[in-house]
């Protein structure tokens, strides 16, 4: 006990002011970092909007079956396979285009729509008339959807949002279009629904939620900022083939399973495999949320330096192990309670390959780091040939 009261309301009062400079830390760290704020949004964001979709993604498996989810699963692939034709690899030149200088988005945005939309307009063009003639009833509506679909994925605006750093307002966006597909299940699926009519609601939210992207881009983004208006689409390849090149080789060790699947061992089984995916997507969504912030700010540490920049990414990886391991670990043990109850017994197959896809997603969590850093030190050759290496590897296995 301390017989001085003078000392002890010293140290009383010293502690009271560590704690209050502590507090003030704290609120200043929180207030100065886009990146904290935008990464708790955007957390938020797809918590909430992620619950709903993950529900009716569940009752759609439920309701439709292995085979109808398996037919829906080959188009949606199929049609994933064939936008790479138009990918481009924008999403990252683009992005680090914006990001390094804001006034030239107009300009960089209609390049990389004019080359999109054009692409697509002779691919959906074409998909139609083989549609057309390829497939009939319930099949050639379902296959018919899928060029809506294209349409959608090439009039997308992730990469402007993210380049802008406005990447909460299209959490949002898309959140609620998730909310919206999945009351669309509930409300139209039945088991005696036509083949692909998950297909159709889901196409029917995306294009809405791009749709609502365009307005707040319009409203929010004054058209006249000045910045360079000399870029064209072959400037923009010429910086951009590789993450084209690195597009293609995600999709064969991310994707392509699907379609091998289907063609190997059944379209059931492709449905089955298609469950477990949709079951992790709420994982991709939660990582590749946190994730899909971090080329913009990378590229701005990178100004101040490669180590500044390194010391960013040692932080951050660290983090994102952590807060990966918390979220996976548990869901890896618990695979079997998450199947049962959502899925039902036509789905007790997928448990061993949830586990398996779960784990996967923590290794891409934390991997993304330092992608991201290659990618804003502008390393593309070697980001190339790191997917390339993985992509054989996965296609040989």
């Amino acid at each position: 006990m301390n017989d001085n009261p003078q000392t002890e309301a010293s140290r009383t009062g010293l502690e009271g002011l560590e704690e209050a400079s502590l507090s003030n830390w704290a609120r200043d760290l929180w207030m100065k970092s886009v990146l904290a704020r935008s990464a708790v949004t955007i957390l938020v964001l797809n918590v909430v909007s992620k619950a709903f979709l993950l529900f009716g993604n569940a009752y759609a498996a439920r309701t439709l079956g292995p085979y109808k989810l398996g037919v829906s699963a080959l188009i949606s692939t199929t049609v994933i396979q064939t936008a790479l034709l138009f990918n481009g690899g924008f999403e990252t030149t683009a992005v680090r285009s914006i990001a390094l200088d804001k006034r030239r988005f107009w300009h960089i945005l209609a390049q990389v729509l004019k080359f999109r939309l054009g692409v697509c307009a002779v691919i959906a063009s074409v998909w139609i008339v083989y549609c057309m003639n390829a497939f009939a009833g319930a099949e050639r509506t379902a296959w018919l959807t899928g060029s809506a679909l294209l349409i959608a994925l090439a009039a997308g605006l992730t990469f402007a949002f993210q380049g802008l750093e406005h990447l909460p307002t299209l959490t949002l966006i898309n959140g609620v279009s998730g909310g919206l597909c999945a009351a669309g299940y509930y409300l139209f699926l039945r088991t005696y629904s036509p083949v692909g009519s998950d297909l159709a609601i889901y196409t029917g939210a995306m294009l809405l939620s791009v749709g609502v992207a365009y307005i707040t881009l319009f409203r929010k983004v004054p058209r006249d900022r000045g910045g360079s208006n000399d870029i064209k689409p072959r400037r923009l390849l010429r910086e951009s083939w590789r993450y084209w090149l690195l597009a293609v080789s995600t999709f064969f060790y991310s994707t392509f399973q699907i379609t091998l699947i289907a063609f190997r061992l059944g379209t059931v089984q492709a449905g089955q495999y298609r469950a477990a995916m949709q079951l992790v997507s709420g994982v991709d969504l939660l990582f590749g949320s946190l994730n899909s912030l971090l080329l913009a700010r990378l590229t701005h540490h990178h100004k101040s330096g490669i180590q500044t920049m390194w010391r960013q990414q040692v932080t951050l990886s660290t983090a994102t192990l952590l807060i990966g391991s918390g979220v996976i670990l548990p869901l890896v043990l618990g695979a079997g309670f998450i199947v049962r109850p959502l899925l039902g017994g036509a789905y007790q197959a997928t448990i061993p390959v949830l586990q398996f896809l779960f784990l996967g997603r923590l290794f891409i969590f934390v991997g993304q780091v330092f992608v991201f850093g290659l990618m804003a030190a502008h390393d593309d050759n070697f980001v190339l040939f790191s997917s390339l290496l993985a992509c054989g590897g996965n296609i040989l296995l």
